[in-house]
């Protein structure tokens, strides 16, 4: 089921924000806050240095931010709201809350799309009674992933132990948050008595954990989470049709969506049983797995599916101007340790792509090595076209500065100002 994180994005027009909405910004302030027609009333608010940017954080329910340079609106669902309301009726009151403030008009899930929000992030959970997971088994999933790790086993997943000399695993995690698509098994039993100081059966989560009939008051459960980034959340089949949508709300409310989805990840990301082949494909899966590859349900049988390729092409146009206008920011940067301040992006180009080979000799050795790695770095994004691009109009620049010092250019002399004549 969809499990706290899950969080959508509405880009909206400022100029049609309400004045509920603008006055948010200028009547709340940092600390609880009383929210007058909001699903709830208090909130914890905090806003940003320059004020263009608030925080809200609905206890047990959502947390919103509103910026209102841009006109942003972003809202993340928690668990105990979704767990005990469901999701449609969780979108009912939070999108649709946000929505009239925003636009005018109230939504629901099945209506969010046409006001314009979209899904920014899906978390996908399902939790076994006594299914226990090992150290050895982080190195036996066939995957490629490499994430930080704590301790290094063969396939580099992170694990966390209860004790360095207890074979049981508290966490075992693929990727992370910020990758297109992660995978965590960790015992949540454990993580409710740790980190939120409640015991098991007294959790919200017990209301449901109590429909299994394997499900005891003291038992241990162990949860398999899927978590999909922004750019993860279309999928097509293998004739390349688009087979599931997430973007849209409201595909969030059909059942067969979610367990498509599992069914996919779980047969692509799978623990193998070690020694029964060299190859992945050909190797048995754990029978442990199997009982997490079932809980897709008999609705969806094991699909292979694949990332929609125009999203990863969108993703990385969005890295490479992202590093592009990375590269102006430290270009502003070196331009004012020369002592040359500027806004003016033809020159912000010339001295990004120069680097800090030209400095003047007060910068420090270590300062200009720094930018240039970082430099390097951030060109990795850029293809050859547009480096041969920048690199003409550098050297055209050059060129007109030469030809207004008089300098000589690579090809002869000087060529005479017209003032001079």
């Amino acid at each position: 089921m969809l499990d706290g994180g899950t969080s959508f994005v509405l880009d909206s027009d400022v100029q049609g924000w309400g004045t509920e909405l603008r006055s948010l910004f200028s009547n709340t302030r940092s600390g609880p806050a009383r929210i007058e027609g909001a699903p709830l009333r208090f909130a914890t608010a905090r806003g940003s240095a320059t004020g263009e940017r608030l925080t809200l954080h609905f206890e047990h329910a959502a947390f919103v931010i509103l910026d209102r340079r841009t006109g942003r609106i972003e809202v993340q669902a928690k668990a105990e709201s979704l767990w005990g309301d469901g999701f449609e009726t969780w979108a009912r009151l939070w999108l649709g809350w946000l929505s009239f403030l925003a636009t005018g008009r109230p939504c629901t899930a099945r209506t969010a799309r046409a006001i314009g929000w979209r899904t920014l992030r899906v978390e996908l959970c399902s939790d076994f009674v006594d299914l226990r997971f090992r150290r050895a088994d982080a190195g036996h999933f066939s995957t490629k992933a490499s994430p930080q790790t704590i301790e290094k086993p063969p396939k580099g997943a992170r694990v966390d132990t209860f004790g360095r000399n207890n074979d049981d695993v508290e966490t075992i995690a693929f990727g992370t948050r910020s990758d297109r698509r992660s995978l965590s098994i960790h015992d949540k039993t454990n993580q409710l008595r740790t980190v939120k100081r409640v015991a098991p059966e007294e959790s919200f989560y017990a209301a449901v954990w109590s429909r299994s009939e394997n499900f005891a008051p003291g038992a241990r459960i162990t949860r398999v989470e899927l978590r999909f980034g922004s750019s993860g959340l279309r999928f097509r089949g293998p004739k390349d049709a688009l087979k599931v949508d997430l973007t849209d709300p409201a595909a969030l409310l059909v059942r067969a969506n979610l367990a498509t989805v599992w069914s996919a990840e779980t047969h692509r990301r799978r623990l193998l049983v070690p020694g029964t082949s060299k190859r992945a494909r050909r190797s048995n899966v754990d029978s442990r797995w199997r009982v997490v590859q079932d809980a897709a349900g008999i609705e969806a049988p094991p699909t292979r599916l694949f990332q929609d390729r125009t999203v990863r092409q969108l993703t990385h146009a969005e890295a490479r101007r992202k590093s592009e206008r990375g590269i102006l920011r430290e270009a502003q940067t070196l331009a004012s340790l020369r002592g040359e301040p500027s806004s003016n992006p033809r020159m912000l180009e010339r001295v990004a792509t120069l680097g800090v080979r030209d400095a003047a000799e007060h910068v420090p050795v270590h300062a200009r090595d720094a930018f240039n790695a970082k430099l390097a770095a951030r060109h990795a994004f850029v293809v050859p076209e547009a480096v041969a691009a920048r690199d003409a109009l550098v050297e055209d620049l050059l060129d007109d500065e030469r030809h207004d010092v008089g300098e000589p250019g690579p090809g002869g002399p000087p060529i005479p100002n017209e003032d001079d004549s």
